[in-house]
Parts: structure tokens; sequence; C-alpha cells
């Protein structure tokens, strides 16, 4: 069984016989393949010891789809620059001087994967690195749709495709954690890839443990200022249904909101937190 280890050193977990041992260089945490005396072993010294859970991409269930007063025409009402338009975007740039277009800017997508041909994403993908055994391609159609968005808010920034999730849209809380590291790494060093920010669509179930990896990994790229945002999830309209890392208090949890009138959508999670 594969777990996460915080509050140790990498010498208490190999003092175990822990297998397949894997460390952030960053994130404070250890990664291995431990058996249940091991655990213990381990838990013993005070260490933090969880298995590592999976994370899914947030996108909407069938069971959450929402039956539309009337027939929805085949192509789509606006495109992303028309909303853009009607949000008020181009006021909202207009505010800053020189206006604001993303430019020395970089955004990580840690997400499915990216179709960098995509007419929003041409030429704007600057890193690329896979941490899934799947193909570098975006086969789910998920990470490109979210970069698509990001690159028509802002034009000229970078984008960091970061593979954690695989072709089915489904991953690990490690690979997601590999990949803040490595944006920490490139933040830390001033490389020409440092991320800005940080945008997680996934998640995993709040458990209410602030020693959750996920959680973890996430606090430390903001405190070396790095901007987290994550998907609030799509598991409304019952309270409490935000999940992991969007739960974690300094990251920005990002719901959805509905467009003529301005509300939280039905499937869009709510608050409170499990620690409130």
């Amino acid at each position: 069984m594969r777990y996460s280890i915080t509050n140790a050193t990498i010498e208490q977990v190999k003092s175990v016989g822990a297998k397949n041992i894997k460390t952030p260089g960053r994130v404070p945490a250890v990664f291995a393949e431990l058996t249940p005396q091991q655990v213990a072993k381990l838990q013993a010294m005070g260490c933090t010891v969880s298995k590592v859970g999976n994370v899914k991409a947030t996108v909407l269930p069938p069971g959450h789809m929402i039956e539309p007063p009337i027939p929805i025409e085949a192509t789509p009402k606006y495109s992303l620059e028309e909303l853009a338009f009607v949000i008020g975007l181009e006021d909202f740039r207009g505010i800053f001087e020189p206006p604001l277009y993303g430019e020395g800017f970089n955004v990580a997508v840690i997400d499915t994967g990216i179709r960098e041909t995509h007419e929003k994403i041409n030429g704007r993908v600057i890193y690329s690195k896979n941490y899934t055994t799947d193909p570098m391609r975006d086969s789910f159609n998920h990470g490109t749709g979210v970069a698509s968005i990001i690159t028509t808010i802002a034009p000229l920034c970078g984008v960091l495709n970061m593979k954690v999730l695989d072709d089915d849209g489904e991953g690990t809380e490690e690979a997601v954690v590999m990949a803040i590291d490595d944006c920490i790494s490139l933040h830390a060093e001033q490389s020409e890839f440092t991320p800005s920010v940080i945008n997680l669509s996934l998640g995993a179930p709040d458990t209410g443990d602030p020693d959750n990896i996920l959680r973890v990994a996430c606090r430390e790229a903001i405190s070396e200022g790095i901007w987290v945002y994550a998907a609030a999830g799509n598991y409304g309209p019952s309270p409490g249904t935000i999940t992991s890392p969007a739960c974690e208090r300094y990251v920005a949890a990002i719901g959805s909101l509905s467009y003529e009138p301005f509300t939280i959508s039905e499937f869009s999670s709510r608050g409170p937190t499990v620690e409130g």
C-alpha cells in the first residue's frame, strides 16, 4: 500500500524498511510503500501516515445535470470572447495602466494535460511535464478547456502543462503533490517558467485533516508566493460539499455561477468545510 508520510525524516522512513521511497524537493513529505507493521512503527515515532488517495477532474456529474427550460441550440450561445465581453473583462483591464493581458505571468495548469494545438492555446504552452503513465495528451478534454479559459482571459500569459490525471480524468494525490513541488522549485529558482498561479480543477473528499498531503503542498506553494486556485467541486447543492484542496483556508475555492441572474449554480459545491 502506498502512503504519504509527514512530520518525518527520510531516515525514519528508511529505518522501518519502506520500499519505493520518493521525496519531493520542497514539500515536506515522503511517499513510500509500507506494510501495516511499518505504518505502526512510524506512527509510534510521531510521524503522520496517510494512504495516498485518488483525485478526479472536476466535471459535472450526469446526476447533477440541470434540465433546461427550453431546448438548447446545437451551437454555443456565446464564444469565449463574447463571454469575456459580457462579464466586463475589457472594462476591468482598462482600470490598469498598461491594461492587463497576462504578460509576464505564467499559470500552471495541473490537470489532464493540454491539447497545445487548440486555437486559444496555440503558442502559449511554455513548459510540459507528465506525471502519469499515459501519453502526454488530453484524451479527457478537461485540461484543454481549463487552459483555453485562462488564455482567453489572459491571452499573453504563459501556460505550464502539468499532466497529473490520466485519460479517464483520475490520478493520485502523489502526482499532484509532485507537480506542485516542481512549481515551487521553478519559483524558487526564478526560472523563466516560474508560475505565478497554480490552477487545480480537481479534487478529493475533504477529510478535515489539515495534514492532508494536498493541503500541505498547497500551503507550501502559497508560502513561496504562488497563488493557488482550486475547484470547489460540483457536488451541490447540499452544504459541506467542498472538496480538497479547495477546503484549505488559504486556497481560493472556485465555484460556478449561472448567468442571468448571477446566482450559485445548483451543482456547485457549498461550504462549510469539515473544519467549519
